[in-house]
């Protein structure tokens, strides 16, 4: 174990009644300790907060934490790595942001060894994935007698789709709102349709096909094969029906302009083949991450932002599915703690509700650690009273280095002052200058005094080394199963489908 001695306050005790420095043996009081080479485990995960890379001291709390460090400031190597390697000691399951892949590659084949069920769902390379179809999870839950959850899975794979995706005119909100309307019709016509869409039909390369076939009815043509002709058989009361005639209402010109406005966007989705593969089957099961030993990797390209809106989604859909999880619990907790572990967090887009969603995580037995470069990256997206909720609900901080101003003050002001001289505890210039190379991270743990850490690197804990990466999964890029129009109306005209059960108002 390594000596300490950094950034220690007076023996004077007068301090006391002011701003100070965290002793060692406080923060190894209020934190548990772990030995990664104990063969028998370790009992919970936790954030490092001493560390010489097999003595850890955690806090294995329900607390969430928040680790703010700019590019190359080493969060990963300091943080991602090793508590990926003492979730997997503790048996923990984790959903892992992995913006390069880097991640999985080295820590995935240990999860296996472990007993864990590994998943991967990789925007990276989709044909190097496994499947995950929301259009599916819509479909299950209305098969279970829940159209409310239905219907809300929809709208929130629509609003992740389309959301902020219009341009810069005075109309945006117009078009924004026609377009996800479309969209949610388009989804629902499938997911309700369950005498017309087989579940494995309900997917994105069906919904593609109804997007195709979406056109304003023409009274001139009679016994045609289009999206209004199928609506027909819908009750009067479905909603799907009723977003789809609304969308359909109105002049030639304004329905081209909202089905420009939902094609734009969606075509980014539905021009890459093996990307509407890996949506469009169901293998991944967020459920198993709350029964079993689970790790989620979320693999996403970290140069372009054009499919982070999907992580988005993934991360909202796993969130509410474990909570319906832990319902069914004791304590509504579920039996297997759940990290999610989000690297570049603030590089996301919005999720929504996810002030709401780190606020009641803890009770149910989930623990969210957020990387971020920066706190006005978190405001620019959830907005300044989100923003705040969120950053307040991480117990603990993890301060690397910034050349953010407000950021640094707001660091300097929480560490305190000095009681009687009035200095504070650590200026901004002296935030900046935390070394690197051994690993010094400002820490703001619970209501203790702020701690200096000098954290271990990846490379000094003990962990299984040299391990074949795990070869990612082999996706089907066989063309998924869809269900066509003018094969639905040629039943319905023989009478072989039933009318469906819709989602009503």
């Amino acid at each position: 174990m390594q000596d300490y001695n950094a950034y220690k306050y007076s023996a004077d005790e007068t301090l006391l009644r002011g701003a100070r420095w965290a002793r060692d043996e406080e923060m190894m009081q209020v934190t548990r300790r772990i030995r990664l080479s104990d063969p028998a485990g370790v009992p919970h995960s936790g954030l490092p907060v001493i560390s010489d890379g097999d003595s850890v001291y955690v806090d294995d709390s329900d607390t969430h934490s928040l680790i703010i460090g700019s590019t190359g400031s080493k969060k990963s190597r300091l943080f991602a790595m090793p508590m990926l390697e003492i979730m997997r000691r503790a048996g923990e399951s984790a959903v892992v942001t992995d913006p390069k892949g880097e991640l999985y590659e080295l820590t995935a084949s240990a999860f296996e060894q472990s007993g864990y069920r590994v998943e991967v769902i990789n925007l990276r390379e989709p044909h190097k994935s496994n499947g995950w179809n929301p259009l599916a999870m819509a479909r299950a839950a209305l098969r279970r007698g829940d159209p409310e959850k239905a219907t809300s899975i929809v709208n929130d794979f629509a609003a992740a789709m389309l959301h902020g995706e219009t341009g810069g005119g005075k109309n945006d909100a117009f078009w924004e709102h026609s377009s996800i309307a479309m969209l949610q019709g388009l989804a629902l016509m499938m997911v309700e349709g369950t005498s017309f869409f087989p579940d494995d039909t309900v997917n994105l390369a069906t919904l593609r096909h109804l997007s195709d076939n979406f056109r304003q009815a023409d009274p001139r043509v009679r016994g045609g094969t289009g999206v209004l002709d199928l609506i027909e058989l819908y009750p009067q009361t479905s909603i799907s029906r009723q977003n789809l005639l609304v969308a359909s209402h109105g002049t030639e010109g304004t329905f081209s302009n909202i089905k420009v406005s939902y094609e734009a966007p969606m075509q980014k989705l539905y021009m890459q083949h093996s990307l509407i593969s890996m949506l469009s089957r169901s293998e991944v099961d967020f459920s198993s991450l709350g029964r079993e030993k689970t790790v989620l990797y979320l693999i996403m390209p970290d140069e372009k932002t054009t499919l982070h809106k999907i992580v988005s989604l993934i991360i909202k859909l796993c969130y509410e599915q474990l909570i319906d999880l832990a319902q069914q619990h004791p304590r509504c907790q579920l039996p297997q703690r759940v990290n999610f572990l989000l690297d570049e967090f603030s590089n996301l887009p919005a999720i929504p509700d996810m002030a709401a969603m780190i606020s009641a995580a803890r009770s149910r037995n989930i623990k969210f650690h957020l990387i971020i470069q920066g706190l006005y990256q978190l405001s620019s997206k959830y907005g300044a009273d989100n923003a705040h909720t969120i950053k307040g609900n991480c117990g603990n901080w993890a301060f690397l280095t910034s050349r953010e101003l407000p950021l640094l003050n707001e660091i300097s002001d929480l560490c305190g002052q000095d009681a009687l001289t009035g200095e504070r505890l650590i200026t901004v210039s002296q935030l900046q200058r935390l070394n690197k190379d051994r690993g010094e991270v400002l820490m703001l743990v619970g209501r203790q005094c702020p701690y200096i850490a000098h954290l271990a690197d990846i490379d000094e804990y003990v962990m299984p080394r040299n391990l074949p990466v795990r070869p990612y999964p082999a996706m089907n890029l066989d063309a998924p199963p869809t269900r066509t129009i003018a094969e639905i109306l040629a039943n319905a005209g023989s009478g072989t489908v039933k009318p469906t059960n819709s989602i009503r108002f």
